[in-house]
């Protein structure tokens, strides 16, 4: 977790409570393309697979990739120990519409419903 918070905090506006984060990266494309993102990468996969519980195998790395670096914006909730989830948006200025792409919460955080609330 050291690692995945350090990259976090040098590469987006984090915003904390007493108990959780909230990562927003703005233009993850750009902030994604590093490589030592890659295992933030699988490590959203992972908790995309749990959160819809299904097998990782059946969550793509190619479907990860366009979730959280072909948008305009992600957000990665999560706490000291632990990833709880991340949600990604595209936004469109000449329609004034946010579109909420997708979103995955680990269904064994503890902290799902007090993030959700």
């Amino acid at each position: 977790m050291r690692e995945f918070e350090r990259f976090l905090q040098e590469n987006s506006l984090v915003s904390r409570s007493n108990e959780h984060c909230i990562a927003i990266i703005d233009k993850p494309g750009k902030t994604f393309s590093k490589c030592e993102s890659l295992p933030i990468i699988d490590l959203l996969r992972i908790i995309t697979a749990n959160g819809f519980g299904v097998e990782i195998e059946k969550q793509s790395l190619q479907g990860i990739k366009d979730h959280v670096i072909n948008v305009d914006r992600v957000s990665i909730a999560y706490s000291p120990t632990d990833l709880i989830g991340f949600a990604s948006a595209r936004i469109y200025s000449d329609l004034n519409l946010f579109w909420l792409h997708g979103m995955a919460i680990s269904k064994n955080s503890k902290e799902k419903e007090s993030v959700l609330v």
